[in-house]
Order: structure tokens, then C-alpha cells, then sequence
């Protein structure tokens, strides 16, 4: 259940920032430290996704990664370092 919601709710993230005009992701999110939050999340799920073959989760977490960089949010460092 909790592997659904993830993806329900990486999913609406994903589209919003998708849209032709996609809101800052400090502003979605509701705060900068929030906007912070979901890319180190993210950059978490993105690779344990991948080791572990969740093709949907790590798509999603790439999508919104990739977003997020665009708007100058870089991959968490710390947890590419941690999970190395």
C-alpha cells in the first residue's frame, strides 16, 4: 500500500512539474527546506528504485530529479555518497 501512495504521489509531483509552465519547486513543495526534502528523497528512491528493478518509482524519481535540476536543485550529494 505505502509502494502505491509513493508513486501516487511521485507521480502528481511529476506532472506538475511537467506542465508547460512548471511552478518552482520551493513553491509547490511550500518552503525551500521542503523543495530540499523531496530532491534528497528523490535522489534516494531514484537509486534504490533501480537496485532493486521498481522501473515506475525510478522514473518518476528521475523525471522530478531532472525537473528540479533545471530549476537549480542538484541531486542530494549526501545521499549519493551515503547509498555509494
Amino acid at each position: 500500500m505505502l509502494g502505491e501512495r509513493l508513486l501516487t504521489a511521485a507521480g502528481a509531483v511529476r506532472s506538475h512539474l511537467s506542465a508547460p509552465s512548471p511552478p518552482r519547486l520551493d513553491r509547490l513543495m511550500g518552503s525551500e527546506i521542503d523543495a530540499l526534502k523531496l530532491v534528497s528523497c528523490m535522489t534516494l528512491f531514484a537509486i534504490v528504485a533501480k537496485r532493486v528493478g521498481a522501473a515506475a518509482m525510478a522514473e518518476h524519481a528521475d523525471a522530478i530529479l531532472d525537473a528540479a535540476a533545471r530549476q537549480g536543485y542538484a541531486r542530494c550529494e549526501f545521499t549519493e555518497a551515503a547509498l555509494a
